[in-house]
């Protein structure tokens, strides 16, 4: 038909909508089953594509990281061949100099983690496990066997061993292992160092119930289990030894209501003791001091007129500033009088 436009198709077309990713509130651990609400902190972090959908993390938490490398370094009988089988699984470049540099973060950290973060520096780019193996094939990284690292024991060898005394153990009971007699104590330390008393043995004991609650805690929470039972106990600790639970007792403030009258002058009269009076000072006596500004000040507030009142009366009126009386004034001659002349030095 003439005059009629012809739609072209090709642009008339509407395109595909766009991909909007879901918002994920949960992510799963594909080992164990927990569930995280985050994966920062909870899930190792990756720079494998294979893990890129996932938001860069591995699918599998920390606490299953750990203990994978715990049952390969047994099985293999040596952590970085453990530490090797862990990075062949996820897509992890492997590089024996960042896992001695990890073992040596302290007892206390988790190896993989460690490990992973030293991976995951710039220096060593976007790497997975894919370029460990072009490296080996150029022969920049020597292929791994279990006996290039030897045992357990030769890995640690350049790691102090810290022994635990008998004493130790005597104190907090047999049955935990050396990493919790070393925390317990350091703990122990803490609580117990700036106090200004010999402790007696019902605070010794009560401190001591304080430590494991602690520990107890943190090992539930890296767990994933409930607290909230414990914090209760270790808040009724906190209590028996009169501490505030939100903070620990470092300075006089904080146990401010129990502390008799009493033991503040004693703590006054150690830190910041009254100077002694000398008769032949210039300045007034303690005893003029007292009369003004404690009985005359206390019967002047009480309404009480009397020769201590009038005292007190007399030795304020030395501080007082007379108002100045301006009526009939012009505002010009007002402001001079307050701020004086403009040329006045």
């Amino acid at each position: 038909m003439a005059g009629r436009k012809r739609i072209n198709r090709t642009f008339s077309r509407p395109g595909d909508a766009p991909v909007v990713k879901p918002k994920i509130d949960k992510f799963l651990c594909t080992r164990c089953g927990s569930v995280y609400t985050t994966q920062k902190g909870n899930f190792p972090a990756s720079k494998s594509p294979l893990f890129k959908e996932n938001y860069g993390y591995l699918p599998v938490c920390n606490k299953c990281a750990d203990a994978l490398y715990d049952h390969y370094k047994e099985a293999l009988g040596s952590g970085a061949a453990a530490m090797e089988r862990i990075c062949m699984k996820f897509d992890i470049y492997w590089n024996p100099e960042s896992y001695e540099s990890a073992l040596n973060t302290g007892r206390f950290v988790s190896i993989v983690r460690a490990y992973i973060s030293r991976v995951n520096i710039a220096k060593h780019g976007m790497k997975t496990y894919d370029d460990t193996l072009d490296e080996k094939g150029a022969g920049i990284v020597t292929p791994l066997s279990i006996s290039d690292f030897g045992n357990d024991e030769e890995e640690s060898a350049n790691v102090p061993e810290i022994q635990v005394s008998p004493e130790t153990v005597a104190f907090w009971g047999s049955g935990f292992t050396q990493d919790a007699y070393i925390d317990l104590d350091s703990r122990y330390k803490n609580w117990t160092a700036n106090l200004d008393h010999e402790l007696s043995l019902s605070e010794q004991a009560l401190y001591k119930q304080v430590c494991l609650q602690e520990l107890d805690i943190n090992r539930k929470m890296m767990a994933g289990k409930p607290i909230e039972q414990g914090q209760n106990v270790l808040k009724g600790l906190l209590a028996s030894l009169n501490i505030n639970p939100d903070q620990k007792k470092e300075d006089d403030s904080a146990d401010l209501e129990s502390t008799p009258l009493g033991v503040w002058v004693r703590r006054w009269e150690e830190n910041r003791p009254i100077p002694d009076y000398e008769e032949d000072g210039d300045g007034p006596s303690w005893i003029k001091y007292i009369t003004t500004w404690f009985y005359g000040h206390t019967l002047k507030a009480l309404g009480i007129k009397n020769v201590y009142s009038q005292v007190y009366e007399d030795e304020i009126n030395k501080y007082r500033v007379a108002k100045p009386e301006f009526e009939d004034v012009e505002d010009d001659d007002i402001i001079t009088s307050v701020v004086g002349e403009a040329n006045d030095t």
